[in-house]
């Protein structure tokens, strides 16, 4: 087992606090376990860094997903970007596809 660190920014497209829409909110998976639920409260132009430590077991695959729960927004406006696991794993051994990163450690 590896004590493993995933990190990777997230951003809220075209959005702008307002108090007549509810903040959007989304949560974060690692397979099916919930990791966070965080309630987005800033403007678009920032970003989140998520910061995530685990136990991880080598051969395994691995699914992380963001999930938006907020009804008024559409999965496509959280981006990620900056994906780094360490240790360091190299590209080819990972994918990111919209929200989801898929891996599996080596």
């Amino acid at each position: 087992m590896f004590e493993t660190n995933i990190k990777f920014d997230v951003v809220c497209d075209n959005y702008e606090p307002n108090i007549k829409i509810p903040d959007p909110i989304y949560r974060i998976f690692i397979n099916n376990d919930l990791i966070t639920e965080r309630t987005w409260i800033w403007d678009k132009a920032t970003k989140i860094t998520e910061d995530i430590w685990c136990i991880m077991v080598p051969f395994t695959e691995y699914v992380i997903k963001l999930v938006p729960i907020s009804k008024q927004y559409e999965p496509k406006q959280f981006t990620i970007n900056n994906l780094a696991i360490a240790p360091p794993y190299s590209s080819s051994q990972y994918v990111v596809d919209q929200n989801t990163i898929s891996f599996k450690l080596q």
